[in-house]
């Protein structure tokens, strides 16, 4: 049974990927791509998104002095 796209969470939103049932996201797999950062970020809350991002401006702008 196919779930509704607009009842996906961010939570399962990761599993609908994964599990290749998107007709875009298995484009892109057939395409080559690897969806694996993008069904690592969804596993992620937006705050640990948000933390990871501030992290990695931190690294960028402490080795550009």
């Amino acid at each position: 049974m196919e779930r509704d796209p607009l009842l996906l969470t961010p939570e399962n939103f990761a599993d609908h990927i994964r599990a290749g049932r998107g007709p875009a996201a298995q484009a892109a797999i057939d395409h080559g791509l690897d969806l694996t950062l993008l069904e690592r970020n969804l596993a992620l809350t937006p705050t640990e998104r948000m933390q990871q991002h501030d992290e990695a401006l931190r690294l960028y702008f402490g080795r550009r002095r």
